[in-house]
């Protein structure tokens, strides 16, 4: 007991203090004791920062406790925002004299180090003991857009690149760029350094070079050629919904071939503008790309971006904007509504239509235009109402036109666009508009008349003709007074024919009243002709003969008749034959009759 007495009071005067655990004071052993620590040297004073093994290294000095001490590694070159660099201390292999430690250099910043060792309460600090180097200088073979980062991360490739290192964006008169940054710099290796690359729009536009200075001031030469876009204006600067394959072109500079063009989406989850493959100018000073807008996208401005292939990028925000688009009152959707009225159309017809819908442009001089599934319908707009609710439109059916239903399609001038969904389900989505077949003729009979004939009916035949109505043109000199159609193949058309009808063969068009669909029977009607000799007479010429060469007339009448044939003569009043004439049957080639020509104008 006084052994152990006068040697706690000895250490006490001694200023030390033992630290014993309870097997020690079983035992009476010394576990440890502290002393001033002074930390003095580091071997090796100089590594590189190129092992990927830990780093092993020696602290030499004095007073250590190796079961409490730490060791960190800190830089010394001011504002570098490296961080300090933990080791680890092998305890059975350390003295109070030396501390064995090890350390990952790999990419640590090359420069001097303070070596801080703390035991407990106590630190000392070996200044600057300890030198990281980097082995050559850093060269920077390429640079990337980080396909595993969302937009403005890049890799940046190349050699000897150090922990630190900072990237700079040289212009082409030599000074850096500050508008182009890259933070948030990792360093996954020697031969890469990833960061977060940010363009301000002060950031000047076209070729830069980038380049990686070391911590120690080594910066690689050359680097590789960075283009930095910048969007300067978008034409057009709207899109109406339902808008496909609209060419958008994007103006600026330093648009790289290569380059690709993004439009914002209406939000994460929702996709609603399509970009197709985009296309740079040669000169680099635009980039043009098809776009479709969704039918129910969102109507807001949207930002476009456009991407070089080395990962530079340029924004602008609003540069397109999404309006609302048209919309066809739809009857595949609401049966109970119409598109298109009237809604029925014949081939080779042409008619004035309404269609009913909403959005339509309103501004006389950009009209929307109408476009139906079959090329061979036509539409022309005509006008709109204020509200953009009905637009009148002019429809042509070319003669080819393929007979059924068809779907219609409204655009307006910012391409928004708007398609009707028909397919025939009889009552559940109907057409918006059905092509009819144009009537047909196959034959007429009579297939001739003769000038003067009065209500001479007149019988067709062929196919499509409307029960509810169609009209008869035989050409000019020949009025149809009626047509009634007894059936889809037959009409009866009473016509009156002039006597100044020209004689010989005639076109017969037939149209249908309610869709207007025609067609034309080419030579399918005649007129009879006829020569009168003599051709000339004397004043007072009595019991004058004339003779009629020809056809004749084909009703078979009685030329001594007053229903017969009249002698018509330029500013004089008719003369009737006052004799007996030669009945003229149908088909005959010849006639005569006697006139007088008293008192007759030359």
């Amino acid at each position: 007991m006084r052994r152990a007495s006068l040697s706690s009071r000895a250490t006490a005067l001694l200023g030390v203090t033992t630290l014993l655990t309870a097997a020690g004071l079983a035992s009476g052993a010394l576990v440890g004791v502290a002393h001033a620590a002074a930390a003095t040297s580091v071997t090796p004073s100089a590594v590189t920062n190129t092992s990927t093994a830990p780093t092993v290294l020696t602290v030499n000095g004095t007073g250590f406790n190796q079961a409490l001490a730490s060791v960190t590694l800190v830089p010394t070159v001011p504002g570098d925002q490296v961080a300090p660099i933990n080791t680890t201390v092998d305890v059975p292999g350390s003295t109070s004299s030396a501390l064995k430690v090890s350390a990952t250099l790999t990419l640590a910043a090359p420069e001097p180090y303070d070596v801080v060792v703390t035991q407990g309460t106590e630190t000392v600090t070996c200044a600057k003991c300890l030198t990281v180097v980097n082995p050559g200088r850093p060269t920077v073979t390429g640079v990337v857009a980080d396909p595993a980062k969302a937009d403005g991360f890049l890799i940046v490739s190349g050699t000897n690149f150090a922990k630190g290192a900072r990237v700079l964006f040289v212009k082409q008169d030599g000074t850096a760029d500050t508008g182009l940054t890259l933070t948030e710099t990792t360093y996954p290796s020697a031969t890469s350094l990833k960061g977060k690359y940010t363009a301000l729009p002060e950031a000047a536009a076209g070729k830069h070079t980038l380049v990686v200075t070391n911590v120690d001031g080594q910066a690689s030469k050359g680097g590789v050629d960075f283009y930095q876009p910048k969007i300067t204006s978008v034409s057009p600067a709207a899109l109406g919904q339902g808008a496909q394959q609209v060419p958008v072109t994007v103006h600026g500079e330093g648009i790289r071939s290569g380059a690709s063009l993004s439009i914002q989406q209406s939000s994460s989850l929702v996709s609603d503008i399509t970009v197709g493959t985009a296309t740079a100018a040669a000169n680099g000073l635009s980039i043009t790309a098809p776009v479709s807008v969704s039918p129910d996208g969102t109507a807001s401005a949207r930002t476009i971006t456009v991407r070089s292939p080395d990962g530079a990028f340029a924004t602008k925000t609003a540069a397109l904007t999404i309006k609302p688009g048209p919309a066809i009152n739809d009857p595949a959707t609401n049966p109970t509504v119409d598109a298109v009225t009237p809604s029925e159309l014949g081939q080779n017809g042409t008619l004035v239509a309404t269609v009913a819908g909403s959005g339509f442009s309103t501004d006389p001089a950009a009209k929307p235009t109408f476009t139906f599934d079959d090329a061979a319908i036509t539409a022309v707009t005509q006008s709109v109402s204020a509200d953009g609710t009905e637009a009148v439109v002019a429809l042509t059916a070319d003669p080819g036109a393929t007979v059924g239903g068809h779907n219609l399609t409204v655009t307006n001038p910012d391409f928004g666009r708007y398609s009707t969904t028909g397919d025939g389900t009889p009552g559940l989505a109907p057409y918006p508009l059905t092509v009819n077949p144009a009537p047909q003729v196959s034959g007429i009979s009579p297939a001739s008349a003769a000038g003067g004939d009065t209500n001479k009916p007149v019988t067709l035949r062929g196919t499509g003709f409307a029960t509810s109505g169609m009209e008869v043109d035989f050409g000019p000199g020949i009025t149809t007074n009626s047509v009634t159609v007894t059936s889809s193949t037959a009409a009866i058309a009473t016509i009156t024919v002039a006597l100044t009808a020209a004689p010989g063969a005639r076109d017969v068009t037939v149209t249908n009243t309610s869709d207007r669909g025609r067609s034309t029977c080419t030579d399918c009607f005649g007129i009879n002709s006829m020569s009168l000799t003599p051709t000339t007479g004397d004043n007072g010429d009595a019991d004058r003969t004339i003779s009629f060469a020809g056809a004749g007339s084909s009703s078979g009448q009685d030329l001594s008749t007053t229903t017969g044939v009249v002698l018509q003569m330029t500013g004089a009043p008719a003369y009737q034959p006052d004799i007996a004439g030669t009945e003229l049957a149908p088909g005959a080639s010849a006639a005569s009759a006697t006139f007088n020509l008293p008192n007759a104008a030359p």
